[in-house]
């Protein structure tokens, strides 16, 4: 028998991509539906590898200050912090649920 998900923030990866809050689905834009994607996939990942991932160039203050924008618009977006912040680390809540999470 499978457990179901936990009740709460989810991020799907597998199938359709999604982000559900208590209240059902959020749309996102496909920018910050990426940079989701690309933190809940790895589980956690510097700045300077989200910036090449995301813009393909090495990090400065622009590309520094535009993750910054891009956690905002998510956070206010989705209603609840989908990312945890440590020093150059960002990393997938571990308040919200994930299918890749519950794989590992």
């Amino acid at each position: 028998m499978t457990d179901s998900p936990r009740p709460g923030p989810r991020v799907s990866l597998f199938g359709e991509t999604s982000v559900h809050s208590d209240e059902g689905p959020i749309t996102l834009s496909p920018f910050q539906m990426a940079f989701t994607c690309i933190v809940f996939a790895k589980g956690r990942v510097s700045r300077p590898e989200l910036v090449r991932l995301l813009w393909g160039k090495d990090i400065d203050s622009r590309t520094r200050h535009q993750v910054r924008q891009l956690m905002h618009a998510t956070r206010r977006k989705a209603g609840f912090d989908l990312f945890e912040v440590e020093g150059e680390r960002i990393s997938a809540a571990a308040s919200v649920g994930s299918d890749v999470r519950e794989m590992r």
